[in-house]
């Protein structure tokens, strides 16, 4: 089940899908993230989460938004959830936001295949010159480390 979240009980929680998910390095060099580094996100930004049937969360995605134009900010999956759908499920969440001819940005992290991978599959291409103006003027820019994909939606016809 995806629900807005919106107290502070599931920084624990956001902490443990966090660290369990990131598998950019070696375990023995992994760096565990502490709840409260979810604060400022908590706060700051739109969150969703996939909730199991015993309480647990298993995933979350997180969003800020600007007028029309949103950008992604955290999707996380628990390792052992990953490949079910859920971050399909999420991405879906926040793609709902944006259905009236929103932008959705995401930044990728170049050294992460996977994710990109995965957004690529979910219909987000490479910025084109207008949406890459708008994202700077959003201060949504890439980093030596990361670079951009983003996501038109089709505005709706009465």
């Amino acid at each position: 089940m995806i629900v807005r979240i919106t107290d502070e009980k599931y920084l624990e929680s956001f902490a443990a899908v966090y660290n369990s998910a990131n598998t950019l390095f070696e375990e023995s060099e992994r760096a565990t993230a502490a709840p409260g580094l979810f604060l400022p996100q908590l706060r700051e930004n739109e969150n969703f989460a996939e909730i199991t049937e015993r309480g647990e969360m298993s995933a979350f995605i997180s969003w800020s938004r600007c007028g029309k134009y949103f950008e992604l900010t955290s999707l996380y999956v628990k390792r052992e959830a990953q490949q079910s759908g859920i971050g399909s499920r999420l991405l879906r969440c926040f793609e709902e936001q944006a259905q009236d001819g929103g932008i959705l940005f995401v930044k990728i992290l170049k050294n992460a295949p996977w994710a990109e991978n995965f957004y690529r599959r979910n219909g987000y291409l490479p910025p084109d010159e207008n949406e890459k103006e708008i994202a700077a003027s959003l201060n949504i820019t890439e980093k030596s480390w990361s670079f951009l994909l983003c996501k038109r939606m089709e505005a709706k016809s009465d």
